[in-house]
């Protein structure tokens, strides 16, 4: 069945987050090239107009070359918005996946190079396979993700697409079809699951954190936040100390790293290895004074977010400011900017332009 191809493609390549990286995905596949509309301009010395008029398409398509097995995706990286450009992508690799070009045994999957009932029998297999790969439905349905603007902030697809299958799922609902994953599959959601019950997206620092009972960001530790407004991913932009389960591998006071498995305190010199609240007394969201926070904290965290008060680790000096380190991050992002790379915090959308040769 088609929708168990999507699924299957979901496990293969050990999907847990959305959007889905598809840079890493296409280059997975030695028989599979990607290049854009205006690289393939280049090469056949013509507009990107004329490559849309060659293709039949304006966002894109997908070539295969029959005696030597290979496939091209061809994309019009300059349409927009860019998450258009994720769908199509989605798009063009269901039909890959699926094999249409072999089944119809022809080199394109463009209108004028099938009858019309392959066409729309194609199409609709290959939304469907899209559908269900980027916006699987058993995960909208478990994240209680109700409205479009949710759907497109996290799994960043237009409004159209995310309109589209929310219609889609009320409708299959109402004729009585439940929703579920494969049950080889169903836990690699959980940390993406727990990212849409919970996060939160914090209006100083942009960091978005999905942490229960959060009460302050953990990065800055301010207190106001948006709901479902994915920002900066706290563990891909603010990395924490080399640690073993929350434990630090080396002491940070004599840096001795034969640090024993049963001890929670370096060996030679007594420190604390794990990061904590370090406040002993704190005011409650209440108003209400308490006593001996003390709340174990994931190694990142420069405050508490229960109380807000810094943490060990960050009075330590262990960890940067979150000031800081936005400082440091800007400087190193600039030094490896990568224009081709997938920024799917914002959704933005870009594949390498190959030096291969086409395969047509």
């Amino acid at each position: 069945m088609k929708l168990f191809m999507a699924y299957e493609a979901l496990n293969k390549h050990n999907i847990s987050d959305f959007p889905i990286d598809f840079l890493n995905i296409l280059k997975s596949y030695k028989n599979l090239k990607v290049i854009t509309y205006s690289e393939m301009a280049k090469r056949q010395n013509c507009t990107v107009d004329e490559i849309i008029e060659i293709n039949s398409s304006e966002d894109g398509v997908i070539h295969y070359h029959g005696k030597r097995d290979q496939y091209i995706i061809a994309y019009n990286e300059q349409v927009e918005p860019a998450e258009r450009i994720y769908w199509t992508l989605a798009h063009e690799f269901g039909h890959y996946l699926m094999g249409h070009h072999k089944e119809s045994t022809r080199a394109s999957l463009a209108r004028n190079s099938l009858t019309e009932k392959e066409y729309d029998v194609f199409e609709v297999e290959a939304n469907f396979f899209a559908r269900h790969f980027v916006t699987p439905p058993p995960l909208i349905i478990d994240g209680n993700l109700n409205n479009h603007t949710e759907v497109m902030n996290f799994f960043g697809v237009t409004y159209t697409v995310a309109t589209n299958t929310l219609n889609y799922i009320q409708k299959s609902s109402e004729k009585g079809h439940k929703f579920s994953f494969p049950v080889k599959i169903s836990t690699l959601f959980k940390s993406f699951l727990n990212k849409v019950r919970y996060g939160k997206t914090c209006t100083s620092c942009n960091t978005f954190s999905y942490i229960k009972n959060l009460n302050y960001c953990s990065i800055c530790g301010e207190s106001e936040f948006q709901n479902f407004n994915r920002g900066d991913d706290i563990n891909m932009k603010y990395l924490g100390v080399s640690h073993t389960n929350g434990k630090m591998d080396m002491c940070p006071i004599c840096k001795n790293e034969e640090i024993l498995d049963n001890s929670n305190h370096c060996n030679q010199c007594g420190v604390f290895l794990f990061n904590y609240c370090s406040s002993k007394e704190y005011l409650d969201t209440n108003g209400d004074f308490r006593y001996d926070c003390e709340t174990s904290l994931p190694t990142n965290s420069r405050h508490c977010h229960i109380c807000g008060s810094i943490s060990t680790y960050l009075e330590k000096g262990l960890l940067k400011s979150w000031e800081e380190e936005q400082k440091v991050q800007k400087e190193k992002n600039e030094r490896l900017k990568d224009p081709f790379a997938i920024d799917p915090q914002k959704n933005f959308f870009k594949l390498v332009e190959s030096d291969d040769n086409p395969p047509f």
